[in-house]
């Protein structure tokens, strides 16, 4: 069975106690849902109510400490000496597949050793431009994770996945590690398939970190996904730099 990640049992601790009346699925999506919303400049319209309408009043209390317990994990994470990158969330949606054998979890992310040696092999990290890296199959982005430190942040990411938790995953992960891109959640085989997107911290020049819902039109990804390569839209903040051909992970 898959172990608990240290960083993260404080959260689990948490995370149980809402466990007595609701599914492991629902409680897991929910927090994922409330992250990101309280990331965004606008939050998610009708959550909140669905919140109240959903919990009692101390399992909504419980939400708000695993937030914040969160939080503190990940700021526990980066100031430890051996801070590269870490996918606390992405771990811990693989821990509860294991433990409760759902075939919804069903998520088995690539390791991170195998995710570093695949970056190593395709991504330059001795250019000084800006490139753009896709993964059209990103789970947690943990290969864009790799590929952000190699590259010390001058990159543009562009995430999609079919599973809308680890979409969600995934858009934490850009914000908390910096990552500028988009997440999209669709599949990626269908053409103008869409289910949902966001663009993580497009205002990052500004130190203003941040997540926000786009649409379909608004998605850099599904209006240059037919081109040749991923050309940048102007006016951005980076993506002016942006002339390398896109890195594609399988």
């Amino acid at each position: 069975m898959e172990q608990i990640p240290t960083w993260i049992k404080p959260f689990d601790k948490i995370f149980e106690q809402l466990t007595y009346r609701w599914d492991h699925l629902q409680i897991f999506d929910d927090f994922l849902s409330i992250a990101v919303s309280n990331f965004q400049l606008v939050p998610t319209e009708g959550l909140a109510e669905r919140m109240r309408k959903t919990y009692n009043e101390q399992e909504l209390k419980l939400f708000a400490e695993l937030f914040h317990t969160w939080v503190m994990c990940t700021h526990d994470a980066i100031a430890s000496d051996d801070w590269i990158y870490k996918d606390l969330l992405g771990n811990y949606y693989q821990y509860l597949s294991g433990k409760y054998h759902k075939s919804k979890l069903g998520q088995f992310f690539t390791p991170e050793h195998l995710v570093d040696c695949m970056a190593a092999m395709v991504i330059d990290d001795e250019t000084d431009k800006v490139q753009t890296v896709s993964d059209p199959c990103a789970g947690s982005g943990r290969m864009l994770l790799s590929a952000h430190m190699r590259l010390k942040g001058k990159m543009l990411a562009y995430a999609e996945d079919l599973d809308g938790m680890c979409c969600k995953i995934c858009v934490l992960n850009f914000l908390i590690h910096g990552l500028e891109g988009e997440v999209i959640h669709h599949d990626a085989l269908r053409a103008n398939h869409w289910i949902q997107g966001w663009k993580v911290n497009a205002y990052r020049k500004y130190a203003v970190f941040n997540i926000q819902p786009i649409s379909q039109g608004e998605s850099d990804v599904m209006r240059y996904r037919d081109a040749e390569a991923i050309k940048p839209p102007e006016p951005a903040t980076l993506f002016n730099q942006a002339t390398e051909e896109p890195v594609i992970f399988f």
